[in-house]
């Protein structure tokens, strides 16, 4: 697992010629979730006292910071088109030392579910409030996103709860400008 306190590397395998290829490196924290068809990376790192969340281009070797600040582990990529659902902590991150704090258990968070949208030059929309909608704070774990991508799946980390969010399929975000950062 990463570590807050050390750097890490990015790298991709060719699976049928064996072939390993560095991506990017030398960031601390480095914590990693690809897109489906590979020509994205989501990506967070440490940036002084918390962490930012980054995407990078694998076609032109850009790097594009989110408007959101979360670990790509609690993301996941749609099948048919360039989005990323991420659930979002509304808790400060600056107090933890990310991502050790999270995965030894020693922080927890609530998060709120969050499109991430290339269709609209990467804005992004709020989807759900999950404390709202349950009624007591979800950690998202191992978020899944079904084959049509109209079903968002994951646990809570809190208790290991399994729950499910039906997603909009036609949500989309009119005015990137418009969308409120986490």
């Amino acid at each position: 697992k990463a570590s807050g306190a050390s750097t890490g590397y990015a790298y991709s395998l060719d699976t049928k010629t064996g072939t390993l290829k560095k991506v990017f490196g030398g960031i601390v924290g480095l914590t990693t979730k690809a897109s489906t068809d590979l020509k994205y990376i989501l990506f967070s790192n440490k940036v002084s006292r918390t962490i930012g969340t980054f995407l990078y281009n694998t076609t032109d070797k850009t790097t594009t910071e989110t408007i959101f600040k979360t670990l790509p582990e609690k993301c996941v990529w749609t099948q048919k088109t360039i989005r990323i659902y991420c659930a979002v902590p509304k808790d400060s991150l600056e107090k933890a030392r990310l991502p050790d704090d999270w995965y030894q258990g020693t922080i927890s968070f609530s998060d709120s579910v969050w499109l991430y949208d290339s269709r609209v030059g990467w804005g992004t929309d709020l989807i759900a409030d999950l404390q709202t909608l349950a009624g007591e704070a979800i950690d998202v774990e191992n978020p899944r996103i079904n084959a049509d991508d109209s079903l968002l799946v994951f646990m809570n980390k809190k208790d290991l709860s399994l729950w499910a969010l039906k997603l909009d399929q036609n949500k989309k975000i009119d005015n990137p400008e418009d969308a409120s950062t986490a």
